[in-house]
């Protein structure tokens, strides 16, 4: 372990909270910083600062009126320069607004610095985020200050799209589009994917996983890092699996099933996908977007695919996952008869995904809820 940060950029206000999903209403964006890091904001919201637990790598966010910056040049010659920073900043388009990311380099005090930058010049408001750490220990920390920095997020279409690495990611022109042919109860459905896209959002799984592992010694910290790793894969897929939704609306849509109904056909569909895992990955977590399109998964992957696919059908429910009993599952808030789990006085009813059972029906050996950590299938904070 190198040195670290013992001198920051500002000067602060004195007041401390332990980090989760933070959202900024006056300039509508959120941040997700790793579990731990310690907030300290300024009195009008708009200049916002974390420092790691291990004070080993920083994270900064700004944001101003829309007309403070007339281009992403200006953006960046006028906030570098205050810093003695450089770097290799890529154009891109993220959620229609010019923006810029990449790595940078900073001389503080002399010392140098090294981490990711990311520029937005929209029309609302602009937007500035960096995270780095001693330039000697940016390989060991590159995983996090990739996830903080991809964690951001503007507008409720920016809660529900791949974060901005993700996003510049997929701005590649290898980016090609194939057809799945889906059998659905008889009904062939005709999707349109990418296999780049399967390959972005599963590194995008092995970066989190990575950082967990870093979690597992910290029973502190441990569940609320687990919940933030599915989040954070919830919101990378929710987009990806808008093909898949659009052509199986029509299928509930002409039918008028009631929610219970939605979510049995759901889950009697999902329940035939072929048993797989990715036990040669460091997540053992086959993405959504490919075990939708694939028909394979395992508890995980099956159960963020359904609570995706319900959650945009505007049916509530939760991931139960459990490190106790090694299995995952999801919860529904929809009447009906069988075991469910209560959550803030609110019935989920337990939905099975890896062998066929009713709504309902789990092993006896699941019905007790000490066993496992509830997430919200949504974007936001957690239990």
């Amino acid at each position: 372990m190198g040195k670290k940060i013992t001198l920051l950029l500002y000067v602060f206000i004195p007041w401390f909270l332990y980090s989760e999903l933070v959202s900024v209403p006056e300039f509508n964006y959120s941040i997700n910083p790793l579990e731990g890091w310690n907030i300290q904001p300024y009195s009008d919201g708009s200049e916002l600062s974390w420092l790691s637990s291990d004070n080993n790598i920083a994270l900064y966010a700004s944001a101003w009126r829309g007309d403070k910056f007339s281009t992403l040049r200006d953006m960046f010659q006028s906030l570098t320069k205050d810093y003695d920073a450089y770097g290799s900043i890529v154009p891109f388009d993220y959620l229609g607004n010019e923006s810029g990311i990449g790595e940078i380099e900073l001389n503080i005090n002399s010392i140098p610095h090294k981490g990711w930058a990311l520029f937005i010049n929209g029309d609302d408001f602009d937007y500035y985020l960096i995270s780095f750490t001693l330039s000697q220990n940016y390989e060991e920390f590159t995983s996090e200050i990739q996830s903080v920095v991809d964690s951001f997020s503007f507008g409720e279409l920016g809660a529900l799209s791949p974060g901005p690495i993700s996003s510049f990611v997929d701005n590649s022109p290898s980016r090609e589009f194939k057809k799945y042919n889906i059998d659905f109860f008889g009904h062939s459905l005709t999707v349109s994917a990418s296999e780049y896209d399967f390959g972005t959002t599963q590194a995008l799984i092995e970066r989190e996983a990575i950082i967990m592992e870093n979690y597992s010694h910290d029973p502190k910290n441990f569940y609320n890092a687990w919940v933030r790793y599915y989040q954070i894969i919830f919101r990378d897929n929710y987009s990806r699996l808008d093909p898949l939704f659009n052509s199986l609306y029509p299928y509930f849509a002409d039918n008028k099933y009631s929610d219970y109904e939605i979510v049995e056909i759901l889950m009697f569909w999902i329940q035939g996908y072929k048993y797989d895992r990715t036990l040669e990955s460091r997540s053992d977590l086959i993405n959504p977007l490919e075990a939708s399109l694939t028909k394979m998964g395992d508890c995980d992957s099956r159960s963020l695919v359904l609570g995706i696919l319900l959650h945009k059908f505007g049916i509530e429910n939760i991931l139960f996952t459990s490190e106790k009993v090694k299995h995952a599952l999801i919860g529904v808030s929809c009447e009906g008869e069988g075991y469910s789990f209560d959550i803030e006085g609110k019935k989920y009813l337990a939905v099975e995904l890896t062998k066929k059972s009713l709504i309902g029906e789990i092993d006896e050996s699941f019905k007790d809820l000490k066993l496992w950590t509830p997430v919200k299938m949504e974007y936001t904070n957690g239990f």
